[in-house]
């Protein structure tokens, strides 16, 4: 009972078949494509990211764990396979709640691993500093170079 609820509210993670790979791979012969495959690129990593985040405010740790490893996996495919990425700030949402959920279970490791990953592809995410800080993972302050402007000022909002 409990899987068939889980499977109406946040629905299963797809698995891409060999002719589904082969399809995608198809749709980027022409920039209008790539443009198109880009766009929808993105919004399946914004909808993995909300649905991932909306099964940990429902304490489903593990929904929420196969989202953010689903997220992963599909960011890992469509870099590899096509030389395509989401925005840093987007792939850097991803990592930051990928280790705030390392966080929350205490493997503190794993943690500080994925804010670390956020910062390689965006190193002026304040997500990932701020979380970093609160791991005492950056001893100095000279190691922060700025934080993003749109962070800062969110923060006074």
């Amino acid at each position: 009972e409990t899987e068939k609820i889980l499977n109406q509210s946040f629905g299963r993670l797809p698995k891409l078949t060999k002719k589904e790979k082969a399809a995608l791979r198809e749709a980027v012969t022409n920039e209008y494509d790539q443009s198109l495959l880009m766009d929808l690129f993105s919004r399946l990593v914004r909808h993995i990211i909300l649905a991932a985040c909306s099964a940990g405010e429902a304490n489903l740790q593990d929904v929420q764990q196969q989202h953010f490893a689903f997220g992963e996996q599909i960011v890992s495919f469509f870099e590899t396979q096509f030389g395509l990425s989401v925005s840093p700030s987007l792939q850097a949402d991803l990592y930051v709640n990928f280790g705030v959920l390392y966080k929350q279970s205490r493997k503190l490791d794993q943690a500080s691993e994925y804010f670390r990953r956020a910062l390689q592809v965006h190193p002026e995410d304040g997500h990932a500093l701020v979380q970093l800080a609160s791991l005492d993972q950056i001893q100095q302050s000279e190691n922060v170079v700025r934080l993003d402007s749109d962070y800062v000022a969110g923060l006074f909002d």
